[in-house]
């Protein structure tokens, strides 16, 4: 009996070793069709290769992202360009760490139009919005911007899930949809060949990588993937690097996401240049991207949460447009002023942390001896006087009345 159970073994072993090595042959004689699927890219390959090389780098999570320390003046890309970014790679300058109590923060996230193409580094959307915000309130306000060229919703909510959760933003803005709406092809910095992989796809065949080749092989064969039926299903027919469906559920992961952390979520529906201009005829393009943008409102709606809809507010403003989609810095100023209009709209409760924290007293911010905030601990008055001095003057702040008033207001 146990000769019999140690033969059976021994076949199904043995079966299981020849499947393997078949499977590993049949990857091997496909080439380059069959070498493992892996972020990154070969250097100096490919039409972008200048740009790409020197302002990204390949990410196992987001598949790729700007690279760290990054002080750019041109590039061969006329739309990126005074380009200076963090030693995470957002661009802007380095973020106080921890975050100070007397501190709020929003965490920006998107692809290349809250990346700012097309805008030096202070005038991109972010950049505007941080100055706008601080005008109206008498503390400190950080607006990190984490865009990323290229990025779908799909890597916008990884790279949050990373790393953007961990900057304790007090508000995040969400602004994604183009790129999803995009065909689900190989790119520069997408590189898997000539097959169709949605953004879901690629990062599903990246964890197969490591797999055995069976698993590779039937995956390739598209047991995993029916390919067919998903672009027969896609708008227009054609697959989309994020499906509207996939674009939903990352909208939904968003916000209740960013609500689990204590944050604001808000939804930002950028438009297509011709969606500004008087022409009523839609392109098949506009019509894909006219349905993220409706699925976008749909889930503000559903979830409650605050919506920027830059569709109506760029309405007839064309010469605000460098591209098909980008806009210059006049135009980021006016995204600027809308995103700041929702998030002071539906900021009370960042606000009465501070205002729990820190306390009114003449002519400066005393820090108060309780600090409810579970993501800050107190600081002592006489070492935050140490870190922040009081300035020497005569009189009283030049904005001090307005300040007051801004806070009675609020």
């Amino acid at each position: 009996m146990a000769r019999r159970a140690g033969l059976w073994l021994g076949s199904l072993v043995l079966t299981a070793l020849l499947l393997e090595g078949g499977a590993r042959l049949v990857l091997a004689a496909m080439g380059s069709a069959g070498a493992p699927i892996r972020v990154g890219w070969e250097p100096g390959e490919g039409r972008t290769a200048s740009v790409r090389d020197l302002v990204y780098v390949p990410d196992p999570d987001t598949f790729f992202r700007l690279a760290p320390n990054l002080d750019v003046g041109r590039t061969a890309n006329p739309r990126i360009f005074d380009l200076r970014t963090d030693s995470r790679g957002l661009r802007g300058p380095e973020p106080t760490r921890p975050k100070p109590a007397d501190t709020l923060r929003v965490v920006a996230v998107g692809d290349s139009c809250t990346f700012g193409s097309g805008a030096p580094q202070n005038g991109t959307y972010p950049a505007q919005l941080e100055t706008r915000l601080a005008a109206e309130r008498p503390f400190r306000v950080e607006v990190l911007n984490a865009g990323v060229p290229g990025f779908t919703s799909f890597q916008a909510l990884r790279l949050l899930e990373v790393e953007g959760f961990a900057l304790e933003p007090d508000a995040v803005v969400f602004a994604s949809g183009v790129n999803d709406a995009s065909p689900a092809t190989a790119g520069s910095k997408r590189r898997f060949g000539s097959q169709l992989l949605s953004d879901r796809e690629y990062a599903d065949a990246l964890r197969r990588n490591r797999r055995l080749g069976i698993t590779r092989l039937l995956w390739r064969a598209g047991l995993g993937l029916g390919g067919g039926a998903a672009a027969a299903s896609a708008p227009g027919g054609v697959k989309r690097r994020v499906s509207p469906a996939d674009y939903e559920a990352n909208l939904d992961t968003f916000v209740a996401e960013s609500r689990r952390h204590g944050a604001l979520p808000v939804i930002v529906v950028w438009p297509l240049r011709s969606q500004a201009g008087p022409d009523g005829s839609q392109s098949e393009v506009e019509r894909v991207v006219r349905l993220y943008q409706d699925t976008a409102r749909a889930v503000a709606r559903r979830t409650d949460a605050p919506l920027v809809d830059l569709v109506e507010a760029l309405r007839g403003r064309e010469a605000l447009f460098i591209d098909s989609v980008h806009l210059g810095p006049e135009g980021y100023g006016l995204v600027a002023e809308r995103v700041a209009e929702a998030l002071l709209a539906g900021w009370p409760a960042p606000e009465a942390r501070i205002r729990s924290t820190f306390q009114w007293s003449g002519n400066f911010l005393a820090v108060a001896e309780k600090n409810p905030s579970p993501r800050s601990s107190p600081r002592p008055l006489p070492q935050y006087r140490q870190q922040h001095p009081l300035p020497k003057r005569s009189g009283p702040f030049p904005s001090e009345e307005a300040a007051r008033s801004r806070w009675s207001a609020s």
